[in-house]
């Protein structure tokens, strides 16, 4: 379901929280990064450190969303709900997320929203965060914008949703929740655009007529759309010289 407003603002949204007063550990990834259309959705699960989660998780078969099929991920989700102490998610919608590309501060927004999750969560021992640049780099970023003491264990790694099975479910609530809200723009705007990404030709396809219908769904600082306004220009002026 897709939060109210999501054009104009982020939406945190709570799935489960649990009231555990246990050493915690944590993992976050995103899904919906490089899209042209939709949101980007950040995803934190947590469950205490004893809990075992990890080998839950592996005999579950719960990995990287990416090499998992939809079908596969929608049946963990409820799963990986179930198991886990605490599952939050954002969306940041497109307006947000152009007013940080335009300022070249992209992982920054990330980075601020890692923060926000953590500072909401109590007990926190290790947090195990999917990295979108250098590990050094994101840590940076993360740690200038959390203000929490004491200050868990940070491990930030480049495809940690590959090595670390919390960030691999963190992974697949972020994907089935951006899937879904896709979905729901489809039906609201009534154009199958596909996947939204600028490499299907679906969504390619589909951009000049969203730009009329509904134009908050796109991100203008993608150079997609800058590409698609050109090719629209060029067409009216040729039609003016013939």
């Amino acid at each position: 379901m897709m939060p109210i407003d999501m054009e104009k603002k982020i939406e945190f949204i709570t799935i489960t929280r649990k009231e555990i007063n246990l050493p915690l550990i944590v993992g976050i990834d995103e899904a919906g990064r490089g899209p042209v259309l939709g949101p980007m959705v950040m995803a934190c699960v947590a469950a205490p450190k004893d809990s075992q989660i990890d080998k839950a998780f592996m005999e579950l078969g719960i990995k990287d969303s990416k090499l998992l099929t939809r079908e596969e991920r929608e049946k963990l989700f409820g799963k990986i709900v179930e198991l886990s102490a605490l599952v939050f998610a954002a969306y940041i919608p497109p307006r947000i997320i152009d007013e940080w590309v335009y300022q070249k501060k992209y992982n920054y927004l990330e980075a601020k929203i890692v923060s926000m999750f953590l500072t909401s969560i109590p007990n926190i021992e290790v947090a195990y965060i999917d990295a979108p640049s250098s590990s050094e780099d994101f840590r940076k970023k993360v740690l200038h914008y959390l203000y929490r003491e004491p200050l868990p264990q940070l491990i930030i790694e480049k495809q940690a949703d590959k090595k670390y099975p919390i960030v691999s479910a963190a992974s697949i609530i972020a994907k089935v929740l951006r899937d879904r809200a896709i979905e729901d723009l489809k039906r609201d705007i009534g154009i199958d655009f596909g996947s939204g990404y600028p490499s299907d030709p679906k969504t390619r396809e589909a951009l000049p007529l969203i730009l009329k219908v509904k134009p908050e769904i796109i991100r203008r600082s993608w150079r997609t759309l800058r590409k698609t306004q050109q090719a629209k220009l060029d067409s009216f002026i040729n039609k003016k010289k013939s």
